[in-house]
């Protein structure tokens, strides 16, 4: 994929969500982020493992979540446009 696919991917996320992606992970509910978590690196992914939003744990692991996402975004490869695509389309399907 181009640099121009892989910046219209990134424009149709942030038209959807109405942010870029370190500002919607930042506030998304753990569920979506779980929805998410299967385009992480198997190696990267921690998986909150902590139902209970109150425990003292939950936000260090959520944290975790969030960085592997992250990392996924912004990984350079050619299948970036595609991947932020689906990642798009998770959050669509989510929010209907």
């Amino acid at each position: 994929m181009s640099n121009r696919d892989n910046k219209a991917a990134a424009a149709e996320s942030r038209q959807l969500v109405g942010a870029d992606f370190k500002e919607f992970t930042r506030h998304a509910p753990v569920k979506l982020l779980l929805a998410l978590s299967m385009f992480a690196e198997p190696g990267d992914i921690t998986v909150p493992q902590f139902a209970d939003e109150g425990h003292p744990l939950f936000e260090q692991q959520r944290g975790r979540l969030v960085r592997a996402l992250r990392s996924a975004w912004q990984r350079k490869d050619p299948e970036t446009a595609a991947r932020r695509r689906q990642m798009a389309e998770v959050v669509r399907r989510y929010r209907q």
